[in-house]
């Protein structure tokens, strides 16, 4: 659990990748993937992340390895740059101003 104690839901975001020349990719990524990806954004390693969401150590291995599947990368890096290039994470300039 994560966000004020309450339970992750599991809601999925569908999304659809067009590389160049490719074949539509459709993935779909929970709030708990999401969050995953955040995490890795912020440089942290799978058990701190595991820590931190309350999920085992290999669980998240598993779940960014299905990312990774899911999107037809072949490393965290380029997982990193899919899930930028897709927009699927907040940016500082996209970020409420108080």
């Amino acid at each position: 659990m994560f966000g004020g104690g309450r339970p992750l839901r599991s809601q999925s975001i569908q999304l659809a990748c067009e590389p160049a020349g490719a074949p539509t990719v459709h993935a779909a990524f929970d709030v708990v993937d999401l969050r995953i990806l955040e995490l890795m954004g912020c440089g942290l390693p799978d058990s701190t992340i595991a820590r931190r969401l309350t999920l085992s150590h290999r669980t998240v291995q598993r779940r960014v390895q299905r990312m990774m599947l899911r999107t037809s990368v072949v490393s965290r890096f380029a997982l990193g740059l899919r899930v930028s290039e897709l927009g699927l994470l907040r940016t500082d300039d996209q970020l409420p101003t108080p």
